[in-house]
């Protein structure tokens, strides 16, 4: 019997410290990653984060190997079961993951979603919270204007792509 894939739930944040600590004990990881603008800082700075927050996959040879120790790995929750045993991920899964990561970043890059000229959006986040607008155009890679029916009057608005979501 060869290497089955688990999947890992980890703590909040903490998936790079556990694939760290199932290296050292060497288990094989695999922590599938995505590139990200990030705005926190009030900069429009690139970041890999987690594909899928909390967790990662770990490889164990069913011979050499035991799940157990995986389960108290710093910065691990524990491991996805179902019912009282743990299922193994198809080795696919992984490979097809692998295969989608972009050659130069090991990143994935999820397409943003992309609006026409007239759809009906929502804003989502921020102080015009809850206000629907009409899409008028991209001013850049990350930021739209929308048009805005406000105060009696109709206001054009730019606004963070991260910020709107289509109107159903």
């Amino acid at each position: 019997m060869g290497r089955s894939w688990y999947l890992v739930y980890c703590k909040p944040r903490q998936e790079e410290t556990a694939a760290r600590a199932l290296e050292a004990q060497a288990y094989q990881v695999y922590l599938p990653k995505v590139r990200r603008k990030s705005r926190r800082t009030g900069f429009g700075r690139v970041q890999d984060e987690p594909l899928f927050p909390r967790y990662l996959f770990a490889a164990c040879s069913q011979r050499e190997q035991s799940l157990a120790p995986i389960r108290s790995t710093h910065g691990v929750s524990t491991l996805v079961r179902f019912g009282e045993h743990y299922q193994p991920v198809s080795d696919r899964v992984v490979i097809a993951l692998k295969e989608q990561e972009d050659p130069v970043t090991g990143c994935h890059h999820l397409q943003e979603p992309s609006f026409m000229p007239g759809e009906k959006v929502t804003i989502i986040r921020g102080p015009l919270s809850g206000l629907e607008g009409v899409f008028q155009a991209a001013t850049s890679a990350d930021r739209v204007f929308i048009l805005l029916d406000w105060l009696g009057r109709r206001s054009r608005a730019k606004v963070a792509l991260d910020d709107i979501r289509a109107t159903s």
